[in-house]
C-alpha cells in the first residue's frame, strides 16, 4: 500500500539581488585602510590580466587604453615613484611603440626613465634599454634633434658596459 506523501511548506525564497556591477564598487564596510584599498588593487590585478591577454592577441589598442588606465590606478594607489607605476608605464610604451605611435611614447618613456632613475639610481644597467627606446622615439618623430639620440645611445652604451 502507498500512503500519500506528506505536503509540507516550504520556505519562501529570498528575492533574487541584482548582481553589482563593476562600474558601482562597493564601500568598505569598516574604517581599516587595508580594506579600502582593497577594491582598487583587486581593478588593478583585473587591469593586468587584461593587459595580458591583449598582449598575447597582439590587440595594442586594447591594451594601451588598459594600461593608461592601470597606470593612473597604479599612481593613485602607490604614487608616482613605485614600481607598480613603472611597470604599467612600461607596458603602456610597448603598446604606444607597436602601434607606432612613437610621438606618444616619448613623454610616457620620459617618465618611465624618470621612475626607474629615482627607484634604482641613474647609472643602473637597466636603464640602458630604455634610453635605447627613448632614442628610438625620438629620431623618428624630430629627426632634427640628433644630437640628444646620440647623447641618449651613447649614455645607454655606458649603461651596457657597467653591466659587464
Amino acid at each position: 500500500m502507498r500512503y500519500p506523501r506528506r505536503q509540507t511548506e516550504v520556505p519562501p525564497t529570498p528575492p533574487v539581488r541584482e548582481p553589482r556591477s563593476s562600474a558601482m564598487p562597493r564601500e568598505p564596510s569598516s574604517a581599516d585602510p587595508h580594506e579600502a584599498d582593497a577594491l582598487p588593487r583587486a581593478a588593478l590585478a583585473a587591469l593586468w590580466q587584461r593587459a595580458s591577454a591583449a598582449s598575447s592577441a597582439a590587440r595594442f589598442a586594447e591594451l594601451e587604453r588598459v594600461m593608461t588606465e592601470a597606470s593612473a590606478l597604479a599612481v593613485r594607489l602607490h604614487g608616482e615613484n613605485h614600481a607598480e607605476t613603472a611597470r604599467a608605464l612600461n607596458e603602456l610604451a610597448y603598446a604606444l611603440r607597436r602601434q607606432g605611435n612613437y610621438a606618444a611614447a616619448e613623454p610616457v618613456l620620459r617618465r618611465l626613465i624618470a621612475i626607474q632613475e629615482t627607484l634604482e639610481g641613474p647609472e643602473h644597467p637597466s636603464l640602458g634599454l630604455l634610453l635605447d627606446l627613448l632614442a628610438a622615439a625620438v629620431s623618428r618623430v624630430h629627426p632634427g634633434r640628433m644630437s640628444e639620440v646620440k647623447k641618449l645611445e651613447s649614455r645607454a652604451a655606458h649603461l651596457r658596459l657597467r653591466r659587464r
